[in-house]
C-alpha cells in the first residue's frame, strides 16, 4: 500500500486520467448549424456507418467537417481526418446558413473566413461541392490503382451478378449503359449513383496513354463502373449525396436544360423517349440492385 502511494503522483485531481494514459476523447460530434449531435461511432470512417453506406442507408446523416486554424480561416476537409481543430456541418441549406451566421463564429470563438472572404451560405455549399468533387474523382482513381473496379458495361453486369460490385457509378450522360438490366436492378436498389461524364469517368477509372504517344483526349469514353470494394464504395456513395445536396445552394447557376433528377426517374424518362443520351447532370444519387441480367464481355479496370 506505501509503495503504491509512492508511486502515484502527488495532488493528482479524482478522475483525472493517470500517468501515461490520455484523457478521454469527447465521443459526440456536433453540427455547429443545427446543434444536433451524432456519437462518434457514426463517423465517416466508422465500421457501423461503412455497413449501412454499403446498405444504401445512413447517407442524409452525414457531418461535413471543416479545419478551423488559429486565424480563423476555415477549410473543408473532405477525407474527415485532416490535421487541426474541427468543426462540423450537415450539408442542409438551414444548417449552412445558421453555421455562416454564427455558429462557425461561436465555435472558433473569433470572426472566421472561407478561402479569404466571408463566410456565407453559399460560400459554404460552393467549397464543400469543390472538394467532395475531386474526392469523388480521387476515389475512382484510387479504385482503379487498387483493381477494384469493373469498366464498362459486361464488366459491371457481371460483378452485380456475382456479388462483387457493392456500388455502381453511372456517367449522367449515359443513357445506354443506364438501361442495362443489371444496372436497372441497381439503381432500384439503391446502390447506384450519378457523376460527371463518360469523358471525365474515363479519365478516372483507365490509365492515360499520352505518355506512350497517345493524346490524352483519345480516351474513350466509359458510361458505367462497378465499384468492388465495400470501403471504397461507401465513401462514393457518400461523397456524391453530399455534392448533390449542396449544388443547389452555390453561387453558379446550373446551365439550362440541365437536371439534377435521380437516375432511376432520368432512366424512365429517357426510355420512354428512345434518345440516346441523358440530360447532362454532374452527380445524382440513385438506388442500388440486385442480381439479374445476362453478362457479356468482360472489361476490367487496370
Amino acid at each position: 500500500m506505501a509503495a503504491r502511494e509512492k508511486n502515484e503522483p502527488a495532488g493528482r485531481a479524482e478522475g483525472a486520467p493517470e500517468p501515461g494514459r490520455r484523457a478521454k476523447v469527447r465521443n459526440e460530434r456536433t453540427c455547429v448549424g443545427c446543434g444536433a449531435s451524432a456519437p462518434r461511432e457514426n463517423s465517416r470512417s466508422s465500421t457501423a456507418r461503412i455497413t449501412a453506406l454499403s446498405l444504401g442507408e445512413g447517407a442524409e446523416e452525414v457531418l461535413v467537417r471543416f479545419i478551423v486554424a488559429p486565424d480563423g480561416a476555415i477549410a473543408v476537409d473532405g477525407a474527415d481526418g485532416g490535421f487541426g481543430r474541427g468543426a462540423h456541418v450537415h450539408p442542409q441549406a438551414e444548417c449552412l446558413a445558421k453555421a455562416a451566421q454564427k455558429g462557425f463564429a461561436r465555435s472558433a470563438k473569433r470572426a472566421v473566413s472561407i478561402d479569404g472572404g466571408p463566410v456565407t451560405r453559399a460560400s459554404l455549399a460552393q467549397a464543400i461541392a469543390e472538394v467532395f468533387d475531386r474526392r469523388i474523382a480521387g476515389l475512382l482513381t484510387a479504385a482503379r490503382r487498387a483493381k477494384k473496379v469493373a469498366v464498362g458495361g459486361d464488366a459491371t453486369s457481371i460483378a452485380l451478378r456475382m456479388g462483387r460490385a457493392t456500388l455502381v457509378v453511372v456517367a449522367a450522360d449515359a443513357a445506354a449503359a443506364a438501361r442495362l438490366g443489371e444496372v436497372q436492378y441497381a439503381v432500384a436498389a439503391g446502390k447506384a449513383v450519378s457523376w460527371g461524364d463518360k469523358d471525365r469517368l474515363a479519365r478516372c477509372v483507365r490509365p492515360s496513354r499520352a505518355g506512350a504517344g497517345e493524346d490524352a483526349g483519345d480516351i474513350r469514353g466509359v458510361g458505367v463502373v462497378g465499384i468492388e470494394d465495400v470501403r471504397l464504395g461507401a465513401a462514393l456513395r457518400e461523397s456524391v449525396f453530399v455534392l448533390d445536396a449542396v449544388r443547389p445552394l452555390t453561387e453558379v447557376p446550373r446551365a439550362r436544360g440541365t437536371s439534377s433528377a435521380k437516375v432511376s426517374e432520368t432512366v424512365v424518362e429517357v426510355d420512354g423517349r428512345g434518345d440516346d443520351a441523358m440530360p447532362p447532370a454532374s452527380s445524382s444519387e440513385v438506388g442500388g440492385g440486385t442480381d439479374g441480367g445476362p453478362p457479356g464481355g468482360v472489361e476490367r479496370g487496370a
